[in-house]
C-alpha cells in the first residue's frame, strides 16, 4: 500500500483487494456505498463475469455495502468525464431514495457504459458475446515469440432490452446485477438432481447415475462484516 501526492492511498493488488482492505481494515466508519470506477471499457454480457471493475462491487456488496461498477465504453475529453461523473452521482441520487429492503432485495449492483452523447439512462438485462478472436502469435524486434490477446468477441445477444442495445441507441445501460450463478435446470433444486441430498452427494463424487451430478451443497457462509462500526460517509484518504 502507498500513499499518492494528493493524499489518496492505493494498492498494489486488484480491485477487491482495495476494497476489502479499505471496509474491513482502514475506514473508521463504514461507506454508505462503494463506486469502483469510472474505468474506460465497456464490460458488457459476458464481460461482467470476469470484470476486475465488477469485481470490487461484488466484493463490497459481500461485505454488506450497496455498490455500483461504473464503467465508460468510450474515451473522450474533459467535458465527457464530467459527464459521465454527472450519470455517475444521479445513480448515486437515485440509489439513496430507494426503500432500504428494497436495495437489499435487489442486490444493487449497476453498470453504465455511457457514449459521449448518450440521451437517456435504460434499466436492460446483460447480452451475450461471441467467443473472442484467437491470439495473435507474433516475434518482438528481440526475436522473442509473444502473443497478443484477441479483441472480445461481436455482440450475439444484442437485442431491445440489453446492455448492447441500449448503449448502440446512445443511451446509458444499468444493469441490476446478483452474486447466484447456479444453474437451476442442473442443481440440486433440479429435475436432474432428483433424490435426498446424501444420494446427490454420492452421485457427484462417485460419477454414478446422470450425466451431470449435483453438487453437494456447501455450508451456507456469511461474509465477515466490520458490524461493530457504524455506517457513514467516509473516504479513503
Amino acid at each position: 500500500m502507498r500513499r499518492a501526492p494528493n493524499g489518496f492511498l492505493f494498492v498494489n493488488g486488484t480491485p477487491t483487494d482495495c476494497v476489502h482492505l479499505a471496509v474491513t481494515g482502514l475506514l473508521d466508519e463504514l461507506p454508505d456505498m462503494v463506486i469502483s470506477g469510472i474505468n474506460l471499457g465497456a464490460n458488457m454480457g459476458d464481460d461482467t463475469i470476469y470484470s476486475g471493475t465488477v469485481a470490487a462491487a461484488t466484493e463490497g456488496f459481500l461485505l454488506g455495502i450497496p455498490s455500483i461498477a461504473d464503467l465508460a465504453g468510450v474515451e473522450g475529453g474533459a467535458a465527457f468525464r464530467d459527464r459521465r461523473a454527472t450519470i455517475a452521482v444521479r445513480l448515486v441520487e437515485r440509489h439513496a431514495r430507494m426503500p432500504r429492503g428494497r436495495v437489499a432485495a435487489q442486490r444493487q449492483r449497476a453498470r453504465t457504459s455511457p457514449r459521449s452523447d448518450c440521451t437517456g439512462i435504460a434499466v436492460t438485462r446483460l447480452g451475450r458475446r461471441h467467443k473472442a478472436e484467437d491470439v495473435i502469435r507474433t516475434q518482438n524486434p528481440r526475436g522473442e515469440t509473444v502473443y497478443w490477446v484477441g479483441a472480445a468477441g461481436a455482440a450475439a445477444d444484442a437485442g431491445e432490452g440489453t446492455d448492447f442495445h441500449a448503449v448502440g441507441i446512445g443511451h446509458v445501460s444499468v444493469t441490476p446485477l446478483q452474486i447466484d450463478l447456479t444453474n437451476r435446470e442442473l442443481s440440486c433444486d433440479g429435475r436432474r438432481g432428483a433424490g435426498s441430498a446424501h444420494e446427490r452427494a454420492h452421485r457427484y463424487q462417485t460419477g454414478i447415475g446422470d450425466d451431470v451430478g449435483a453438487h453437494p451443497r456447501a455450508d451456507d457462509r456469511t461474509p465477515a462484516r466490520a458490524g461493530h462500526r457504524r455506517r457513514g460517509r467516509a473516504r479513503l484518504r
